[in-house]
């Protein structure tokens, strides 16, 4: 039971933290490998945020389009 206590803490939904306690070995370890490719994505892109914030605050020019650095992360997708 505390186990499951910990995945939901950790961001796992109730069927992600069923799934992953299900008997086969690979299925559960699959499950939690998904999860951790997600949060990996989620801190890739808020870490993609920060940066391109810090530059902002920082930039010498006034308008975001007057920065090639500024204007090629407001393109991305």
């Amino acid at each position: 039971m505390e186990r499951s206590v910990e995945l939901r803490r950790v961001g796992l939904s109730l069927p992600v933290v069923i799934a992953s306690t299900a008997p086969v070995k690979e299925t559960a370890q699959a499950v939690v490998q998904a999860k951790i490719a997600e949060l990996e994505r989620e801190v890739a892109s808020r870490q993609a945020a920060i940066t391109f914030l810090r530059h902002t605050a920082e930039c010498r020019h006034r308008y975001l389009d007057d920065c090639p650095d500024c204007a090629a992360f407001a393109r991305e997708p």
